[in-house]
C-alpha cells in the first residue's frame, strides 16, 4: 500500500511541476495549443457552413419531387 501511495505522490508531484513549467513558458493553455496544432493544418478543408449544408439537404430532398 505504501508503494502505491508513494508512486501516486511522485506522479502527482511530477505532473504539477511539469504543468507549472509549461504554464510559465506559454501564455495559452496546453489544450488550446494542441487544438490549434491539430486543427490548423486542415481547418480550411473542413469548414462547416450550416447555411450551405441546409441548402444542399433541401435541394437533395426536393430533387425527387421534380422528376
Amino acid at each position: 500500500m505504501f508503494r502505491f501511495l508513494f508512486t501516486i505522490a511522485i506522479g502527482v508531484g511530477a505532473g504539477y511541476y511539469l504543468g507549472w513549467t509549461d504554464h510559465t513558458k506559454h501564455e495559452k493553455h496546453v489544450l488550446e495549443r494542441l487544438t490549434e496544432r491539430a486543427g490548423g493544418a486542415v481547418r480550411r478543408k473542413v469548414q462547416i457552413d450550416p447555411d450551405s449544408l441546409a441548402a444542399a439537404v433541401e435541394d437533395s430532398a426536393t430533387a425527387w419531387r421534380r422528376r
